[in-house]
């Protein structure tokens, strides 16, 4: 790893292999894992922080976006904007299926409101609204 100071930041550069097009990325803090989408790839992978164990955990997916991670059950949730679906599997891959089809084809990010049990899909400028929560 290497990293670069500018006056208020520290980029560091992360060790990972066989990423073309990343676009969400989340943090587990629980086992200093990162999780992200590969949407060219068509994959949900993960790794840790220093890039020994970097795998795929689901894949064959069409144009992954978004991802979030629900840390009390275990489940990573992803949007699939080709498929217009959101997706969950465990964090490790297994019990993958589709949770919502049909989805508006401008949903692109997730977020999940654990407290309350909704799973949010959004689009590009419609963050501040729980209408679109289900």
């Amino acid at each position: 790893m290497s990293s670069k100071s500018t006056s208020d930041k520290t980029f560091v550069s992360l060790p990972f292999q066989n990423i073309t097009s990343p676009y969400g990325i989340v943090f587990n803090p629980l086992d200093d894992r990162i999780y992200w989408t590969d949407s060219t790839r068509g994959v949900v992978a993960r790794s840790s922080i220093d890039g020994k164990d970097q795998e795929d955990i689901n894949w064959n997916l069409v144009r992954p976006l978004g991802i979030a991670l629900d840390l009390v059950g275990g489940n990573v949730y992803w949007i699939s904007s080709g498929g217009h679906t959101i997706e969950v599997s465990k964090l490790n891959g297994d019990y993958w299926k589709v949770l919502v089809s049909n989805l508006q084809s401008y949903a692109r990010d997730i977020t999940l409101d654990t407290k309350r049990g909704y799973v949010c899909p959004f689009g590009d400028l419609d963050y501040s609204s729980y209408q679109n929560c289900l």
